[in-house]
C-alpha cells in the first residue's frame, strides 16, 4: 500500500506524522478501527465461526509503527527528555557499579553533522 503513494504521497505522509509528533496530538481518526467480521468455516448463522480484523487507517498504523521503533530509553527528538536524563541514567548506572565493585566502560560519540559527510553517489 505505500509503495502505491509514490515519493510524493510518501512526502505527504512524512510531513502528516511530522505534525502529529511535533504538536504530540494524534487525530481522532488514526486511533480507531472499524471491525470487520471474517467467515472461517462451518455454519455462516453461528458467531463463534467469524473472526474479528480490525481495519486501520493507513497513517496512524505507519505512525504507530515507528513509535514502537523508538526505545524508551531514548531521549533525543522527544518532547520534555533531553540531556539532563541521559546524564541521570548513567549517575544511577556509575553508582550501581561502583556499589558492586564492577567495571565501567564507556564511550561518548558525537554524532552531530555526521551524516552530512557521508558521499550520496
Amino acid at each position: 500500500m505505500l509503495k502505491a503513494l509514490g515519493v510524493e504521497g510518501l512526502s505527504w505522509l512524512t510531513r502528516l506524522i511530522n505534525v502529529a509528533w511535533k504538536s504530540e496530538t494524534v487525530p481522532k481518526e488514526w486511533q480507531t478501527g472499524v471491525v470487520v467480521p471474517l467467515f472461517k468455516k462451518g455454519d455462516q448463522r453461528v458467531c463463534a465461526n467469524y473472526r474479528g480484523i480490525t481495519l486501520l487507517s493507513l497513517p496512524g498504523k505507519v505512525y504507530s509503527k515507528v513509535l514502537d521503533r523508538i526505545e524508551e530509553e531514548q531521549c533525543g527528538f522527544r518532547p520534555g527528555r533531553g540531556t539532563t536524563d541521559q546524564l541521570f541514567t548513567l549517575a544511577r548506572i556509575l553508582e550501581g557499579a561502583w556499589e558492586y565493585a564492577y567495571p565501567v566502560y564507556m564511550c561518548f560519540v558525537d554524532l552531530e553533522k555526521a551524516y552530512d559527510r557521508v558521499p550520496r553517489e
